[in-house]
């Protein structure tokens, strides 16, 4: 069985609260919004209590909402967000992530923490993703990939279940098993 398929199979068999993970990279695969809002929040409550805050690189309205919630909790230092849609725009040169742009990102986001006390959670793959922009999904997370072997930092990563045959897209799943 190939590994896509495998992990199409534990992603069907799993609840909506169960992360795939590898090498500290979890990747959660979610249904819908209020799903993905109650991992995330629980990811940022987890580290919070460890003494660690997350870099969060989502969508501007995930963004906003995770706030709201973080702030009843009274966790409104938990994470330090930033737009995908910037952070893209950071990177990429002419549509294609430029590994010394990537570079400079984590240098000024990541690499102001001191090893084990920071967690991050990123939508920017998937964000490419979701654009059609496969090969620059792929060079990213290779980029991603090489980053975390030389500076371990827990990993949280999300895609949305293809609600039309029930199953993580492929895209999703040659990412994963890419690790």
């Amino acid at each position: 069985m190939s590994a896509v398929r495998e992990w199409w199979s534990r992603a069907r068999l799993r609840t909506p609260a169960e992360d795939l993970t590898v090498n500290g990279h979890a990747v959660h695969v979610y249904v819908d919004e209020a799903t993905l809002l109650d991992r995330l929040e629980a990811y940022i409550t987890e580290a919070w209590l460890h003494g660690q805050r997350t870099v969060v690189f989502a969508q501007h309205d995930r963004i906003k909402e995770l706030r709201l919630r973080l702030a009843s909790w009274h966790m409104d230092e938990a994470i330090e967000a930033h737009d995908a849609t910037w952070a893209l725009d950071q990177v990429l040169r002419r549509g294609t992530p430029s590994q010394e742009l990537f570079d400079n990102l984590l240098r000024h986001t990541l690499g102001r923490y001191e090893p084990g006390t920071v967690r991050l959670y990123s939508e920017l793959v998937a964000t490419l993703w979701r654009r059609g922009e496969v090969p620059a999904a792929l060079s990213l997370q290779a980029m991603w990939h090489e980053h975390l072997l030389d500076n371990p930092v827990p990993r949280l990563s999300v895609y949305a279940r293809d609600p039309a045959v029930d199953l993580p897209s492929p895209r999703v799943g040659r990412e994963v098993a890419g690790l």
